[in-house]
């Protein structure tokens, strides 16, 4: 691991959720979510989630939609870092990203 390759690692649990009918029964079809965890070097920077601010590292968000993901991560004084992450049902997301100055 290094400044110009930086590790990138992927952790995600998921659980299913039933959407309620408006008769107060449960819908046919399950959405999808999944932990994602958030983590960087150094800590502390800005996390984005599809444009969204939300939160600073490290971040533990506990339901993010399966499937592609664009995530962003801003520190003053450190580049930004950018990347599309896929949450895979079944799986843990975890990232960690290596800031560069």
């Amino acid at each position: 691991m290094s400044a110009k390759r930086p590790a990138q690692s992927l952790i995600v649990e998921l659980s299913r959720v039933r959407e309620a009918k408006a008769d107060g029964g449960e819908g046919g079809s399950a959405r999808f979510t999944a932990a994602l965890i958030v983590e960087s070097r150094p800590p502390g920077a800005v996390v984005f989630l599809n444009g969204e601010r939300v939160g600073t590292t490290p971040l533990t968000l506990d339901s993010v939609a399966t499937g592609s993901q664009a995530l962003r991560l801003e520190m003053d004084g450190y580049r930004r870092w950018t990347s599309s992450v896929r949450v895979v049902a079944g799986e843990r997301n975890r990232i960690t990203a290596s800031l560069e100055q």
